[in-house]
């Protein structure tokens, strides 16, 4: 490690499984948690929560100074990936969706996101996971035509 450099970049990331199919049952979710938080870990980037749903996952960590995002989260999907097919979670191969969404966010607000992020259970009996993603990225400015997102309203981070 350089002692000469200091990070403390955090980032909210999710993803979802191929076509958001409902395929991660709550009987193997906690091995699935700890395993990304582990590779995650591995990575260089430290933990604060990972918590995955029937068809998707967010993960709270701290980007490493080291470690360019695309390529941890190339990785963390792709070994993550192989990783539930070997376990035979499922009868048929297992597969995230194509690309992920990860958002900085301020150190201010790592408390509220952990708990967005561990509340999701709860949240999804409210919404769908399909209507929060929609909300979540409308509200954080990113639209069809709008590349650019705006700042994340605090709100979208409050129990609903």
């Amino acid at each position: 490690m350089n002692n000469h450099v200091l990070t403390q970049i955090w980032i909210h990331a999710l993803w979802s499984t191929h076509d958001r199919m409902p395929l991660l049952k709550k009987a193997f979710r906690t091995q699935i948690n700890t395993y990304v938080r582990y590779k995650l870990q591995e990575s260089g980037c430290p933990v604060r929560i990972v918590n995955c749903t029937i068809d998707h996952m967010h993960a709270l960590f701290q980007l490493g100074h080291d470690s360019p995002l695309s390529r941890v989260m190339d990785r963390i999907k792709g070994e993550s990936t192989r990783w539930i097919n070997r376990q035979h979670f499922l009868q048929f191969p297992f597969s995230w969706q194509t690309g992920y969404c990860a958002l900085s966010v301020s150190g201010s607000m790592v408390q509220r996101v952990e708990t967005f992020i561990r509340d999701q259970d709860l949240q999804h009996q409210k919404m769908t996971a399909s209507q929060e993603y929609g909300l979540f990225l409308t509200q954080c400015g990113f639209a069809e035509n709008c590349p650019q997102p705006k700042q994340i309203p605090v709100s979208l981070f409050a129990t609903r």
